[in-house]
């Protein structure tokens, strides 16, 4: 699974990087070492090569198991390069628990201030817009492998950033009109890339914050993919709520996202999704059976879960209004 080449991939460098400041006293014993001479440096960097490649014959490599996955996928090479900005907030891991350090993931997520997108910079928007879109991709056909979409007539997707999974919907499903709801400058981004895609006839984009603003109207499923983790319970109960309230009666929503390991399954990406929500600092990672709590506080029944072919990429609740 793409996730756990990229959580894994992420962790051997980390891991390596350990052993090597564990094993700096012993190294350190005989001689005044400089961590940036070449020696070390090439010892380290062969350490995490060796977990990207393999020996093909006497003078010949090629990339392995773990190798070739990242040099395929432009997205997750994006999430692996990203991660360092995590990392680097994890240094002293024992600080981030303790909220004694202000992490440098919060600046790169802009929304984490707040849904007042006035004065964002352009630059930044564009960077973690295109993070979150190029990391979707895995994500995208785990939905449309999982749900049928041709049941429905109108589809509004909400925190939906460039749309990629709108516009995967739209070109899957020839007969859907689809709403897509985002901040206004992400919006904007939204909006280019489906006139682009030749799509924006049957796309509306939305400029605006699902906190403070009304929802667009209309839909008989809304969908919300890798929303509510960023998001404290607060914000999350009150947007399902919101959601329940524009929707007309029999209509659905899909909400998508990882979510934590139901107990007696091995919570093999949990401790990641944790840190790195901690650093945002806003979010957490909730399990399926506390989403599907909110979603019936806000009106919704027959909350159930959608199988889906790798629930360690995301799993899914589908819950339906009276």
């Amino acid at each position: 699974p793409i996730l756990l080449v990229w959580i894994y991939t992420t962790w051997v460098i980390v891991l390596v990087g350990a052993v090597a400041v564990a094993s700096l006293p012993t190294w350190l014993s005989g001689a005044v070492r400089d961590s940036s001479s070449p020696g070390w440096m090439f010892q380290l960097a062969l350490e995490v090569i060796r977990k990207l490649i393999e020996q093909r014959g006497t003078d010949s490599y090629g990339l392995g198991a773990l190798g070739a996955p990242v040099a395929a996928d432009p997205g997750l090479r994006l999430m692996i390069e990203h991660n360092a900005v995590l990392f680097d907030d994890m240094r002293d891991p024992l600080a981030l628990l303790r909220d004694e350090i202000q992490p440098h993931m919060q600046a790169y997520w802009p929304y984490m201030n707040g849904d007042n997108s006035h004065g964002w910079e352009a630059e930044k928007v564009a960077r973690y817009s295109e993070l979150m879109s190029a990391s979707q991709r895995f994500v995208i056909e785990e939905l449309l492998a999982a749900y049928d979409f041709s049941g429905h007539r109108q589809v509004l997707d909400i925190g939906g950033g460039k749309g990629g999974w709108v516009l995967a919907l739209a070109q899957h499903v020839p007969n859907l009109h689809l709403h897509l709801m985002d901040l206004p400058p992400v919006a904007a981004l939204a909006a280019e890339r489906m006139v682009k895609a030749g799509v924006s006839e049957r796309v509306t984009v939305h400029g605006g914050s699902f906190i403070s603003n009304a929802l667009p109207a209309g839909a008989d499923l809304v969908t919300l993919v890798r929303v509510a983790h960023d998001h404290p319970d607060a914000v999350v109960k009150a947007l399902l709520l919101k959601i329940y309230q524009t929707l007309p009666s029999g209509g659905r929503l899909l909400l998508a996202e990882p979510m934590a390991q139901p107990a007696g399954e091995a919570p093999v990406g949990d401790a990641y999704f944790h840190f790195y929500l901690l650093a945002m600092g806003s979010g957490r990672l909730r399990t399926p059976a506390e989403l599907r709590g909110f979603m019936l506080e806000a009106g919704f029944e027959s909350v159930e879960p959608v199988a889906n072919p790798m629930p360690l990429h995301t799993r899914m609740l589908l819950g339906q209004k009276r």
